[in-house]
């Protein structure tokens, strides 16, 4: 059965797209076949995984239109992550949701309807939108990305209560089952006394493995491959395929 999970945050710059796009190639060079659904408007987990959001022939608007499937819009990237992309005019989907009954629901019957990977990992945009509400409603987990900054705890209680109130009638197992924490600094106290509220306050959901914060992220942004591939032997990379095994063996099923 494959795991759908929702990559969130109610904000931008919080890991989002770098989680799921670097847990997704720790899974495949772990053997497993990985699906990632780009819905930011911004692109950005496209362009990390090398496509060019100008040149793609179907996206995943066009999955949400009803005008292709989720195989016709799928591309294979080098790396081999099936990656589903978005282009800019993602952004201007809001009037459809609001005019089309059951809307939120098309990606969910899209990917049932999609050939079978062991993970969808669904990157929502940095704020809670329709296009979110769309990936609540699709998943069977939902994976929070966050760092260590004095907002977090609230950040954290902010989807817990989007997810209540938005999605639970649409999706009564929706909930909040992990929460990993990036661009860590280890030496920094406000690091180590958030990573300590957040395991007080969030044991369960809480994940073991943390990622430091490293330039060789954004260098390999740049390069338009995910760290784990770009840079195998950095510390970011090694964290991020401990965080992929983690996530196999933390599986809520």
């Amino acid at each position: 059965m494959t795991r759908t999970i929702a990559v969130v945050n109610h904000k931008g710059g919080s890991t989002k797209t770098t989680s799921a796009v670097n847990l997704a190639q720790a899974l495949v060079e772990a053997g497993y076949t990985v699906r990632v659904v780009d819905l930011d408007p911004q692109c950005n987990a496209t362009t990390w995984l090398g496509a060019t959001p100008e040149a793609v022939d179907n996206d995943v608007l066009s999955v949400l239109m009803l005008v292709a499937s989720i195989e016709d819009a799928t591309t294979i990237t080098a790396s081999g992550i099936h990656l589903v992309p978005a282009t800019k005019e993602l952004d201007s989907v809001g009037p459809y949701f609001l005019k089309k009954p059951g809307a939120h629901g098309v990606l969910r019957k899209a990917l049932a309807g999609a050939p079978d990977v062991d993970f969808n990992l669904l990157d929502c945009p940095g704020d809670f939108d329709h296009l979110t509400i769309s990936a609540l409603v699709a998943c069977t987990e939902v994976l929070a990305a966050v760092m260590t900054g004095a907002m977090e705890l609230e950040a954290l209680m902010r989807i817990e209560n989007y997810i209540t109130e938005q999605v639970e009638l649409l999706n009564p197992t929706a909930r909040l089952n992990h929460i990993l924490c990036g661009r860590v600094e280890l030496g920094q106290v406000i690091d180590q006394q958030v990573l300590a509220a957040l395991r007080e306050t969030y044991p369960d959901q809480t994940m073991r493995t943390i990622i430091p914060k490293s330039v060789r992220v954004s260098e390999s942004y740049s390069a338009e491959e995910p760290v784990v591939r770009w840079a195998p032997s950095s510390a970011a990379a090694r964290a991020y395929r401990d965080a992929a095994q983690e996530l196999v063996e933390r599986d809520p099923r």
